[in-house]
Order: C-alpha cells, then sequence, then structure tokens
C-alpha cells in the first residue's frame, strides 16, 4: 500500500522520535515493511496485509513479552486505523542475512536453536495456549484446524482434473489420521512452537539466530517445527539425518511415523492455504506485488507439492498393508 511522510511522522510523534527518512523495505504474504530511521532509532514498520488471518496483535503481545530475546523487539502496537487503515506493529531493525544455502553449519546451529526454544513450556510465557483435546492430542482436530476445513471450504475453485487428484489426497489422509489418532496419546507437555521457517523469516549468522514473523506463534508438538523447517529448507535424506541428531529428536520407528504424518499434513496445509490463496486471487482481492498473488503462482505451489503428499500417504499404506 502506499504510505505518507505525513504517516510516518504522526507515527514518530507517538514514539516520541524524530523523523529523518523512511523507505520501502519488503513485501510478503501477510504483510508489507518500511523502514523508518529516526535522530534516535532505525525502526521497521510492519503493515498487516492478509486476506487469510489477523494474527499481528497476538505476535505483537509474544515479542514484547519476549522483549528481544527469540526476535526483534517492538514498540508500537496499533489497531485504531486513524493513521493508516491496517493494523501495523513497530519493532526493531535487526541486523543480518537470510540463509541462502543450506550448509551443515546452518542445519547444526538451527537444530540447537530449535532445541532451546522448545524448551520454553506454557508456564514460561503462559498468555499462548496449548492444544484443547480432552485427554490426548486429536490428530483428527489438528489436520481440520490445519487444513481440511479450508480445502473444503475453497475446493470449488479448482478444475476437475486437479479436484479429484486433491480429493483422492485428502481423503486417502483423513483415514491414515483417523486410523492414527491416538498416535500422540501420551503427550502432556506442549513445546513453544514458531511455525513458520520460510528463509526470509531467519536472520542467521555464526553467533546468533533470531526469527521474525512469529504471528503463528503457539504452544504445539515439537514436530510441526522440524517439519517446517525440513520442508522450507527442501532438507534430503542426510540433511535430515543431521537436523534431527543435533536437535537430539530420538530416533526410532514411532517417531519416524510421527515425524512423517505431521509432514504429511503439513504440506496439505500448505496446499490448502494455496487453495485460498487461488481463490482471492481470482476474485482479485490480493495486492498483485504481495507473495502468491496470481492464479498461475499458486497452481504452479499446488502441484509442484502434490507428489510430496502422495509419496508419503503411499509410505504410510505400504506399512498398513
Amino acid at each position: 500500500m502506499r504510505i505518507t511522510k505525513t504517516q510516518i511522522v504522526k507515527i514518530c510523534k507517538k514514539l516520541k522520535q524524530d523523523f529523518i527518512s523512511y523507505s520501502f523495505l519488503s513485501r510478503g504474504a501477510h504483510n508489507e515493511s518500511f523502514i523508518i530511521k529516526t535522530k534516535q532509532n532505525k525502526l521497521v514498520l510492519r503493515i498487516e496485509n492478509n486476506l487469510q488471518y489477523k494474527n499481528l496483535k497476538k505476535e505483537y503481545d509474544f515479542l514484547r513479552r519476549t522483549n528481544g530475546r527469540l526476535g526483534p523487539k517492538v514498540f508500537l502496537f496499533d489497531g485504531s486505523k486513524l493513521i493508516i487503515p491496517r493494523d501495523f506493529i513497530i519493532e526493531e531493525f535487526l541486523i543480518g542475512r537470510h540463509p541462502t544455502k543450506t550448509t551443515d553449519d546452518l542445519i547444526i546451529a538451527m537444530a540447537k536453536w530449535l532445541n532451546k526454544l522448545h524448551k520454553i513450556k506454557s508456564n514460561d510465557i503462559p498468555a499462548f495456549a496449548k492444544p484443547k483435546s480432552g485427554d490426548y492430542y486429536s490428530l483428527v482436530k489438528s489436520f481440520e484446524c490445519q487444513g481440511l476445513n479450508l480445502y473444503k471450504k475453497f475446493k470449488k475453485n479448482l478444475d476437475r482434473d486437479l479436484l479429484s487428484r486433491l480429493d483422492k489426497i485428502y481423503n486417502e489422509t483423513e483415514t491414515i489420521v483417523k486410523n492414527n489418532e491416538k498416535l500422540f496419546f501420551k503427550q502432556k507437555s506442549f513445546p513453544l512452537n514458531h511455525g513458520d521457517f520460510y528463509k526470509d523469516n531467519i536472520f542467521y549468522d555464526q553467533n546468533e539466530i533470531k526469527l521474525i514473523d512469529w504471528e503463528f506463534v503457539k504452544y504445539d508438538l515439537k514436530e510441526w517445527d522440524l517439519v517446517s523447517f525440513i520442508y522450507f529448507f527442501r532438507l534430503d535424506k542426510k540433511e535430515i539425518k543431521l537436523f534431527l541428531e543435533t536437535y537430539k529428536y530420538r530416533e526410532s520407528a514411532l517417531s519416524k511415523k510421527k515425524l512423517n504424518l505431521i509432514l504429511l499434513l503439513h504440506t496439505l496445509w500448505m496446499i490448502s492455504w494455496w487453495v485460498e490463496r487461488l481463490s482471492l486471487a481470482r476474485k482479485n482481492k490480493i495486492d498483485k506485488n504481495a507473495h502468491y498473488s496470481s492464479k498461475e503462482e499458486n497452481l504452479r505451489e499446488i502441484s509442484k507439492n502434490l507428489p510430496t503428499a502422495e509419496k508419503l500417504i503411499r509410505m504410510f499404506y505400504d506399512r498398513e498393508n
């Protein structure tokens, strides 16, 4: 969206800082960002630009509580729509680089960082609820909330061939999930999850790792975070082994089954997100400069992920048969 100097000056006044300049920084699928330079500081203005999720206030509350330990410090949340007609936050400008290559050093560093993150339990930061599933973790409810319901709502916008292939994938996955409903039956403790290890969300150097975009922060199974990193960095078997060993993830047939099932659900969650995104693109509701704003781009991502889902489904059927 277009931002004016007048708007930025008003924000600086709220922060009690002296405006110098501002410039465009980046635009993603959920928000767009600007750099603000003041006499006192260098800041990032993040404006919510998300038709699918409204999580910016939750992210602000989390970052305020962690105060720069895991991500940027935050200084302001504004949902009034008086200065900018969308929710926005002002946060610290992080110095660092996003990883461009998947190296062993990066894999080891991220595994150690995740191990520390997952030691944070709900008693440490109590503002974020853990899953509510009665007396065990329900994979059925998790699948419904993180993919299935979204797919059912927006699948009518797909062409017949793609719809037929996806229906088969979701139906078979639903059967697998029901057959393994109590796979995490004994799960009582839920670690803190970031939830989105897209490369642009990671600031990495040899001494420190910090993440931005905490809008999906929650307490959940550690497997969701492990799978997110494996998925977005396209780790091969050797890299996965290094990652899990460094993280100290228990190696067994059961743990492998758990990880593969969450990887399947994560893949379908992503496909469902693109299916919804495709519907929004066809209705011209997405800013054309945002990520995944075109029909072609969303269809390409859906098609690219189908073989992964089908391969994982075959693994479960082969094991059960």
